[in-house]
Parts: C-alpha cells; sequence; structure tokens
C-alpha cells in the first residue's frame, strides 16, 4: 500500500492525483441587497422549468412542430434568466450612482470594468441622452483631475460622445446591438 505525502496546500485524492483543498478555491462574488432576491435557489428552479424535458428525448422520436415549440419554451427560459442577470446587474451599479472613484485612472478602470462585466452578458449602458446603447468611458477634461465619465457610441455612422459628469450617472441597462459589420450588406448581394 502506498502513502502519499500530505502537504498544507493540496490534498492526494484515491486516483493518486492532487486536489485542492476547497480553502484554496477563490472567493465567489454574491450580490447583496435587492439583487439577492434575483439570485435566490427559489428563483431558480421557475426560471428552469422545462430544462429536463428538453434534454430527456431521443433525437429522431418527434416533429419538426414539436421541436420548434420546445425551442421557443428554451429561447424564453433563457430569456428569462438573462432579464434576471441584468436586473443584478442594474441593481448593484445603481449602489454606485454620484460616485468619484477618486483619480482619473481609478475612474477608467471601473469603466473598463463594467464595460467587461457587461459586454461579457451581451450588454450595453443606455445613453440618458439619446437612448442608444453605448459604452461608458472617462475621459481626460481640463478643470476636472479625475475626468467625466461619458458614453460613447455610434448614431447614423458617427462616433458621438454624449454626457460628461464629474461623477457616475444612473446606469441602465440594454442588450448589446449587432456588430456594424453585421449590418452591412455584402458585395453583390
Amino acid at each position: 500500500m502506498m502513502q502519499a505525502e500530505s502537504r498544507d496546500s493540496e490534498t492526494p485524492s484515491m486516483s493518486g492525483r492532487v486536489v485542492m483543498p476547497p480553502h484554496f478555491y477563490p472567493p465567489v462574488f454574491i450580490p447583496i441587497g435587492s439583487a439577492e432576491r434575483l439570485l435566490r435557489p427559489r428563483s431558480i428552479p421557475a426560471a428552469t422549468r422545462g430544462f429536463p424535458a428538453v434534454l430527456e428525448s431521443s433525437p429522431g422520436s418527434e416533429s419538426v412542430a414539436e421541436t420548434t415549440r420546445r425551442l421557443e419554451r428554451l429561447r424564453q427560459q433563457v430569456n428569462r434568466l438573462q432579464r434576471a442577470v441584468r436586473l443584478a446587474i442594474e441593481t448593484e451599479l445603481a449602489g454606485w450612482t454620484g460616485k468619484d472613484f477618486g483619480s482619473l485612472a481609478d475612474n477608467r478602470d471601473v469603466a473598463v470594468t463594467i464595460h467587461e462585466l457587461l459586454d461579457g452578458h451581451g450588454l450595453r449602458v443606455r445613453c440618458p441622452e439619446c437612448g442608444h446603447p453605448a459604452i461608458l468611458r472617462c475621459s481626460p477634461r481640463p478643470g476636472v483631475p479625475s475626468g467625466v465619465f461619458v458614453f460613447d457610441h455610434v448614431i447614423e455612422g458617427r462616433r458621438t460622445f454624449h454626457g460628461g459628469g464629474a461623477t457616475l450617472p444612473r446606469l441602465s441597462l440594454m442588450a448589446k446591438p449587432p456588430r456594424r459589420r453585421a449590418l452591412k450588406p455584402s458585395p453583390g448581394g
């Protein structure tokens, strides 16, 4: 019988592979406040109702019409989950309204981090001035040492910046639009 050495940060498993103990894994961020109610386990079964039925059928055993109906139900379930994610993010960001994070570099870091989070979920901020989907940025401005938050977007083919407040504005979210290249017709078609 072989004896495995045990170290502080690793634990041998039955197969001989090293398994990291649970305390090694990074902590998970859990939203607080009203966003928390959207993520409670009791809301998950309601949002995922019908998923097992989609997975249980065997291929070729149903008609195209039935498959289409099931795909439509699946699309609706995914839309409900995406809405819950959007509302949770919006709720968390609402708590940051009116904040200045100290410097231009820090404000830019916050704007970039917000953009990366939203982009990963197919979202953009809604410009409060024109309603178009936009990317939140922080730009330098004379007389404002920590910069100003602006909404960067394209309107009628031209890059436009709206906003300009020194503190983080109230952010509402919307779906990310398709890429502009995808909207252009292909040559000869």
